[in-house]
């Protein structure tokens, strides 16, 4: 009768695990893509001047926003309000550029709010630029506003022992400018002591007299770096989801040493981890991008290899259902600054049959996988390029793994009810002296307090750091040391209460009660870590990570002040 209830009950899980697979693979959630705006761009050559600066349109204000990052490339954002004069209708504005300025400019894109707007690329008189094409027709006297997002290459250079970023101070319009206010973000650790805001006024039609020089230096570690090649291995599973691999060789364009570089992240990254040759490296979030820092300092031209590795929920990238699906990725995420060589491998385990890509590329076939090679020279930040795979998974396949995992817990269900119905009744324990027990007790909760303590100091640590009380460098080592000592301290702790229990099998609640509140205690601690790094990265809006960060805040005094109690308690028993 026991063995005949043994199988039942593993047949019963393998039906029950079976079912809920297929009808959640069946009503799987498809999430909703959009096509992403395509920018028209076309090249007008303009005969006899038509850019003149009789234009009817005014600038009446120009917000002109510099940011530069580390990997040396100026995002120059210009919002341009422009007002028509005159007595017809206007559809366009131009931008142009001086010389100079136009053999630097990477890429660009034009938006009223959150309209995309299509633009002509326009050339006269030997000076290149930009026709903006507005959405609807400015009527006289009306305003219209949009914004002019560019990206600039080479806008730095040396000077003695700092760097200097050379640029126009204002467009290079063809019309009047009545007010133009300009800001500059330098780079992550940089300052300067020239001011970062200028304000100018009444500029004529055409003005590139003025140009912004703005020496700066940087004091924690950080530089202007190059990505020289970067190879990304992205490995696509349906059930484990989209793990990456990436190596970095990166160079020391800067004229000081190099401790840190940056890496910002795909969207829905998880398990991150920075690794060199020598092992993992510390990494820290810092604002929309995470801070990596090298294992030794880095000299100007010096270079550089790390690694990267990451996980991606499949959700984020893929819809479909009943073992068809297409995976939309992205080869090149924006890194920020220019790759002179990118490699991409994106890999599918051969099971996965693959009826259509994007962009084509012969496989490369192993005995179980499919590997699929892409090649690219001097990729430029904010360059998008998609693959498209689809692909199927036959109906063994599709429910192999969960089929096994449901077998694999079915059996051990149907061994253990097995194991149960023939298992001999163990002999009384030995009852141990009274003053035998309190020893033990007393060893197993100095240990534990000693653990508590030295939690208590790591805690602090981090806090110092953040506020930095302690560098990074010495953070990381002394963290290293504590974390050692704690894990002996753990093993101490799992050999003492093993006696403990044997000694006195009423403590076995007692330890149960720690291990629940510890857990607790952690799972708060890492709860307030990742709402940190979200709030950080501005994914979460103060009042959220305020109310959020209150709650686990009090389950983790709970959970401390519910161990000190019990710990309290038991010390009474040792005396």
């Amino acid at each position: 009768m026991q063995k005949r209830t043994a199988v039942l009950l593993a047949l019963l899980i393998l039906t029950m695990g079976l079912t809920t697979l297929i009808i959640l693979n069946s009503n799987a959630h498809s999430p909703t893509y959009y096509s992403p705006l395509i920018q028209t761009t076309n090249t007008v050559t303009l005969k006899n001047m038509e850019i003149t600066s009789t234009s009817n349109l005014t600038n009446s204000l120009v917000l002109r926003n510099i940011s530069i990052n580390n990997f040396g490339v100026a995002t120059v954002t210009d919002t341009f309000t422009v007002r028509n004069d005159g007595t017809n209708s206007a559809t366009f504005a131009d931008v142009l550029y001086p010389g100079n300025v136009w053999s630097e400019l990477i890429t660009y894109t034009a938006c009223h709010e959150d309209i995309q707007l299509n633009t002509e690329r326009i050339f006269s008189g030997g000076v290149n630029g930009t026709r903006i094409i507005f959405h609807k027709s400015l009527s006289p006297g009306e305003n219209y506003t949009f914004t002019l997002k560019q990206y600039f290459n080479n806008t730095l250079s040396t000077v003695s022992s700092q760097m200097r970023f050379s640029f126009p101070a204002y467009p290079y319009s063809p019309y009047r400018t009545e007010e133009c206010r300009v800001s500059v973000a330098l780079p992550k650790g940089a300052y300067s002591t020239s001011s970062l805001k200028y304000n100018y006024a009444s500029i004529s039609p055409f003005d590139a007299s003025n140009t912004l020089g703005i020496n700066f230096t940087f004091n924690d570690g950080s530089s202007i770096v190059s990505l020289k090649t970067v190879y990304r291995q992205v490995t696509i599973d349906p059930w484990m989801g989209i793990n990456v691999i990436e190596a970095h060789l990166i160079e020391n364009k800067g004229v000081s040493n190099l401790n840190k570089t940056y890496f910002q992240a795909p969207a829905g990254t998880v398990k991150f981890e920075a690794n060199d040759a020598a092992g993992t490296l510390t990494s820290w979030p810092s604002g929309d991008s995470l801070e990596i820092y090298t294992r030794y300092s880095i000299p100007p031209n010096g270079t550089y290899v790390y690694y990267l590795t990451y996980s991606i929920p499949i959700v984020f990238s893929q819809i479909g259902s009943s073992g068809t699906y297409l995976l939309a990725f992205n080869i090149v995420p924006n890194y920020g600054g220019i790759i002179e060589n990118f490699y991409v491998s994106i890999i599918f385990s051969n099971f996965l049959g693959i009826s259509f890509q994007s962009p084509p590329a012969l496989p490369i076939t192993s005995i179980n996988k499919n590997i699929y090679l892409y090649t690219y020279k001097n990729v430029i930040p904010t360059q998008n390029i998609s693959s498209y795979f689809l692909y199927s998974v036959g109906f063994p396949n599709t429910y192999l793994r969960p089929l096994a995992l449901t077998l694999a817990f079915g059996l051990a269900a149907a061994a253990y009810a097995f194991i149960r119905s023939r298992r001999v009744e163990a002999a009384p324990a030995i009852v141990r002296p009274a003053e035998v027990t309190a020893s033990i007790l007393s060893e197993f909760l100095d240990l534990y307090e000693e653990k508590n303590t030295l939690i208590l100091e790591m805690e602090r640590l981090r806090e110092d750091v953040l506020r930095k009380k302690v560098s990074k460098l010495e953070y990381a080592q002394r963290i290293k040391n504590s974390e050692k000592e704690l894990a002996r301290l753990e093993s101490e702790i799992n050999k003492i209460k093993t006696k403990l229990i044997e000694a006195d099998k009423k403590y076995a609640s007692d330890i149960r009660y720690f291990e629940i509140n510890e857990a607790d205690r952690e799972q708060a601690k890492l709860a307030l870590q990742s709402l940190r790094r979200r709030y950080l990265m501005k994914r979460l809006d103060k009042e959220t990570y305020l109310k959020l960060k209150e709650a686990q805040e009090n389950k983790l005094r709970k959970a401390e002040s519910n161990l000190d109690k019990r710990i309290q308690d038991l010390r009474r028993e040792t005396i």
